[in-house]
């Protein structure tokens, strides 16, 4: 059962996080918004454009932008109009004030992160701040690494699908005051110690995130009107900025048991008893038994509130690596005829469709040298295009997946786990209807491995094979492997993703002439997962077996093949294991 979700609570407080980045939007570098486009972030920022200061004005960044559009480059048109090289400035390369608003971060290319970060890096050449807008529906689902690095706060809104309550801000006055007094507001250095100490505990490595916190913590007490930092202030810079960071879970710290009521505390010993001087106690002065919460616990504790109940109880965190994941609709691939436009590379006309615009801004900036002739344009208004000017437009495609499921339905299977190895390939091929990949079924028993179904996408036809598909008959498992990547291979060269699912006891029995030797197919089992590892293809074997069989465990070794225990797994694991299977490389 979830917690519910206090959609005003957490409204209230992205609008005051907001009015708290609004002081000084560079400090922060920007924020990262995790919320479904709709009503809601619309009017989300909205508000946050009241707030903002007068002069730093908005912008839209494409998802696809190209670098010209974002550094500058030759501007064709007016070039061609003016006969010169004429510069067109690039959305990176202003000297205002500005706020960048990236739509759908969590599918930004990295060329584009790269050239952002190094604005972000570099603030007092342009002073820009991004918000990035991430529609994400995964928690892999997220923008590149470095970019969320130098975004301060991470709000997550995902939950909110419309406004709770209408959304009210601090006057414009209060705002100026505010952010004319952030400045001077200081930290004592045991807060900064504890916040410090909190980042230790956290798992946070980064310097930039003690820093953001301190920034908002003093945004925060700007807000209230204080001229220092106090704890609270602490604990709510930590919801937002260390909590989204946090790749540990702190253990909490052991409580000190006070003394039995029986035991007297030691006595100082004659030499100290003498130094010490003779002092009466005010009873107005004495502790009542309550003790403040220590500073680097607060802000510990803030940040565990922020974390996702799930993530806590999983035990660890998952930490995106630098390299982009594929996804779970199979690899991709640069094209050069269709799929998501990339940016456009030198060329020959003979390796993909010709960039005409990208090819003419790389010939303009030399029409002066080519020509020979004061303001560098030909006789005629023709331009002088070379080989080296040749630009082919370059696309990103991904291609299908392709879910070959191996069957066990020998004797040895169908005895203990067929039943319920047919009812989790069933969910797993609704899941493959859910993405829209193609299926195959490869079915093993007696002496042979036959493939029911070829690659498909009619998963009625491959529900209806699975249920009538018979059993009985020994284990030709060197038979099925060599099947299976027979298929994969054919598969991967028609531009599909293939993944082998295989189910089975890994009770190897029959050898390849379909004599019963037990060791001679294993020996023949091992030597076709050596075979199959080496054409590169995932695997994962599920083990239908009742009791651990080592056996299974060296030929996923040597498949190079995930190993999933069905008796310790539900079908919706396995459902999660090979959706996860489909996302690796």
């Amino acid at each position: 059962m979830t917690k519910p979700v206090d959609s005003v609570g957490e409204w209230r407080d992205a609008v005051h996080v907001l009015c708290a980045f609004a002081l000084a939007p560079e400090a922060f570098g920007g924020l990262r918004l995790r919320m479904p486009a709709g009503p809601a972030r619309d009017a989300l920022l909205a508000a946050l454009r009241t707030l903002l200061p007068p002069d730093m004005q908005e912008r839209r960044l494409p998802i696809a932008c190209s670098d010209e559009a974002l550094l500058g480059g030759p501007d064709l048109a007016a070039s061609l109009e003016a006969g010169r090289l004429v510069r067109s400035a690039g959305l990176l390369s202003s000297a205002r004030r500005m706020l960048l608003l990236a739509p759908m971060a969590e599918r930004m290319e990295t060329r584009v992160a790269g050239h952002l970060v190094r604005v972000l890096d570099a603030p007092a050449s342009a002073p820009v701040s991004c918000i990035a807008l991430d529609e994400g529906l995964e928690s892999d689902e997220v923008p590149p690494t470095a970019l969320c690095e130098r975004l301060a706060i991470a709000i997550d809104l995902s939950a909110v699908a419309r406004v709770p309550e209408a959304t009210s801000v601090p006057a414009s006055d209060d705002i100026a005051a505010a952010r004319a007094a952030f400045t001077s507001v200081t930290v004592s250095d045991d807060l900064v110690e504890a916040v410090c100490e909190g980042c230790a505990r956290l798992g946070i490595a980064s310097l930039r995130a003690p820093l953001f916190a301190l920034a908002l913590a003093r945004a925060n007490a700007a807000l209230a009107g204080r001229s220092h930092v106090e704890p609270d202030d602490i604990a709510f810079a930590a919801k937002y900025v260390l909590g989204p960071r946090a790749r540990a879970v702190p253990a909490p710290q052991p409580a000190e048991s006070p003394p039995a009521a029986d035991e007297e505390p030691p006595e100082p010993p004659p030499e100290m008893r003498a130094e010490q001087p003779a002092t009466e106690t005010d009873p107005s002065q004495a502790p009542q038994g309550k003790s403040e919460q220590p500073p680097e616990d607060l802000v510990v504790a803030a940040a565990r509130a922020a974390l996702p109940p799930g993530l806590l109880a999983s035990g660890g965190f998952s930490k995106r690596s630098g390299a982009r994941r594929d996804g779970k609709s199979g690899a991709s691939k640069i094209a050069r005829r269709r799929g998501r436009p990339l940016s456009s590379r030198p060329g020959r006309l003979s390796e993909g469709r010709l960039d005409l615009l990208a090819t003419l801004k790389a010939a303009v900036p030399w029409q002066a040298l080519r020509s020979g002739v004061a303001g560098g344009v030909r006789p005629g208004g023709r331009l002088a295009i070379r080989r080296s000017d040749i630009h082919i437009k370059r696309f990103r495609e991904r291609s299908e997946s392709l879910t070959i499921f191996v069957v066990d339905a020998s004797g040895s299977t169908a005895a203990q786990r067929l039943a319920e190895a047919k009812g989790a390939v069933e969910l797993l091929l609704a899941d493959c209807y859910v993405r829209r990949d193609q299926v195959a079924l490869i079915s093993f028993r007696k002496t042979e491995a036959s493939v029911l179904l070829p690659p498909t996408r009619s998963l009625v036809r491959a529900g209806r094979l699975l249920a009538e598909m018979p059993a009985g008959g020994g284990t030709p498992l060197a038979a099925a492997i060599t099947a299976a990547a027979g298929l994969a291979e054919t598969a991967a060269r028609s531009g599909l993703t293939p993944l082998m699912v295989f189910l089975t006891d890994a009770g190897a029995n029959i050898a390849r002439d379909g004599t019963p030797d037990r060791a001679r197919a294993e020996s023949e089992a091992r030597q076709a997962a050596r075979a199959a590892h080496g054409l590169g293809h995932r695997a994962i074997m599920i083990d239908v077996s009742r009791r651990d069989r080592p056996f299974a465990r060296e030929l996923c070794s040597l498949l190079g093949a995930r190993h999933v225990a069905l008796p310790r797994a539900d079908a919706a694991s396995l459902a999660r294991v090979v959706g996860a299977g489909r996302g690796l490389r």
